[in-house]
């Protein structure tokens, strides 16, 4: 309600602006600040962030992964890649029996051979990479 005297604001018009609080009387002790920090706690959100597949890994055992035989690699100029015909040999940083490397979703997984199976190239794994290794690979 406003004040003794004063008219009432009409109907639908804003209320006036709050009075500012008085300053405290000299020699009183100003008023406490609340702690800088709320008294607020975190509420995880209902349910839980990660759906529970029920131990059911067979819902992921059809998806398709991108599988790289990798025999070596190196780096050229733009220049050079220009140059490149048919007959141009490119060598490579691997010697002729080091492993070839296998990534799967570009991760190192497994090393092996070249082989040939019925007219076509083939890889047979001879080591599966430490688990610690893939990790590391990860970056």
């Amino acid at each position: 309600p406003p004040p003794a005297g004063a008219a009432a604001p009409p109907p639908g018009a804003a209320a006036p602006p709050p009075a500012a609080a008085a300053p405290p009387p000299p020699g009183a002790a100003p008023a406490a600040a609340p702690p800088p920090h709320a008294a607020y706690q975190y509420q995880p959100p209902p349910g839980p962030a990660i759906p529970d597949l029920g131990g059911n890994i067979d819902l992921l055992m059809d998806i398709e992964l991108p599988v790289i035989i990798r025999i070596g690699r190196t780096e050229l100029l733009l220049q050079d890649i220009l140059k490149l015909t048919p007959g141009s040999i490119i060598e490579l940083n691997k010697a002729m029996d080091d492993p070839i490397d296998m990534l799967v979703n570009n991760k190192l997984v497994a090393r092996g051979e070249v082989v040939v199976v019925d007219g076509n190239f083939a890889f047979r794994i001879t080591e599966i990479v430490s688990p610690q290794a893939r990790i590391r690979s990860l970056g």
